[in-house]
């Protein structure tokens, strides 16, 4: 009976200690052991579109959702419809893809007027998607089966001659003040001329600083500058989601004055990429999970946290989205796993920690 008894203890134990390890995996049981609530979700489901204009951060889901100057509550827009399938900025306005419904897969582009009502732009039927240009954005429409490439303004619609025959279309961007797009096959600029050198396979993501133009294909980060492209191993592929952040290292000062960020490839959140400057030019230098150096996107001190939430899940899209202050930003990532599935940010003055949205 004592043997019975010490071996049911025994194996009580057990199960008691594999029930504790367990709950530290569980995101929820992690965030509790280091003393973080985790706040009901706001924004929940796929993101499609997330950036910054104007301080304010606009944000799509299916419905679009706006920070007024990157602080507060986030106010849900009217829409002509709910089926909200990306938004794109030139610059200056907002402009929104809407599907008619569930089963479609291309819709009206319209832009936002006066904050808060919404206008079509003639001509834009038919679009699939939509991404962020300087002075219009662009617009795809697929054409007697030819993906063809369009700017767009709130006048219209103008087709771009060589800009035809695409391939799947990955983001756009304002870079030197000119428009460029990628595809999986490509990156070009608003003519839709080539950039030469540039990867011409398996592209997936998309950036761009002042200075450089990133680019995504495979398991490498690739940075265009003065003309020239170099590159970097990553270790995630795909990589699905690039950013900048513009952070000036308080140690070295003028010589490492920014992080690229990126994601996607498993489930373990995003990594980071140390930009240096011995020149005074960009050069994309070592890589280093967040929070494991002084010199990142999260205090070493706050890792713990990161991995026990946003760093155990996949994520599709990573954001740096500037403050008020110098080196200060907000951080959103775009969690693709179940039932965290949504947006989550971090904000190392006022929620030195990951949250959900």
């Amino acid at each position: 009976m004592r043997t019975g008894h010490i071996s049911a203890i025994l194996l009580l134990g057990a199960l008691t200690s594999m029930f504790l390890a367990s709950c530290s995996q569980d995101p929820i049981f992690a965030a509790i052991e280091n003393e973080e609530k985790i706040r009901e979700a706001s924004i929940v489901g796929a993101i499609h579109s997330i950036f910054a204009l104007d301080s304010d951060i606009y944000v799509s889901n299916g419905y679009v959702f706006r920070r007024s100057s990157g602080t507060g509550d986030w106010d849900k827009l009217d829409t002509p419809t709910d089926f909200g399938y990306g938004l794109a900025t030139d610059g200056t306005d907002v402009f929104g893809l809407f599907l008619s419904g569930t089963e479609s897969t291309t819709g009206s582009v319209y832009v936002l007027e006066n904050d808060d009502s919404w206008t079509s732009v003639p001509g834009s039927s038919g679009v699939e998607k939509i991404v962020n240009g300087s002075g219009q954005i662009l617009a795809f429409r697929v054409d007697n089966a030819s993906r063809n490439a369009y700017s767009l303004t709130s006048a219209g619609m103008t087709a771009i001659p060589g800009a035809t025959g695409l391939a799947s279309i990955i983001d756009g961007v304002s870079f030197g003040g000119v428009s460029y797009f990628a595809t999986t096959a490509g990156v070009y600029d608003v003519t839709g001329t080539a950039v030469a050198g540039a990867p011409n396979a398996n592209i997936s993501a998309l950036t761009a600083t002042a200075e450089a133009l990133y680019v995504a294909a495979g398991s490498t980060i690739y940075q265009w500058t003065s003309g020239v492209w170099t590159s970097r191993a990553a270790s995630s592929s795909p990589i699905t989601g690039l950013s900048y952040l513009p952070l000036t290292d308080p140690v070295t000062g003028g010589n490492r004055q920014g992080i690229l960020l990126y994601s996607g490839g498993s489930k373990d959140g995003y990594r980071e990429v140390i930009i240096d400057r011995p020149a005074g030019i960009p050069v994309l230098a070592s890589t280093q999970l967040p929070g494991t150096a002084d010199y990142s996107s999260i205090k070493t001190q706050e890792r713990d946290q990161y991995t026990g939430t946003v760093g155990m899940w996949n994520t599709g899209t990573i954001f740096a989205a500037p403050a008020a202050g110098a080196n200060d930003y907000v951080l959103y990532a775009a969690v693709i796993y179940p039932l965290q599935f949504g947006l989550w940010s971090y904000h190392p003055v006022s929620q030195p920690n990951w949250n959900r949205e």
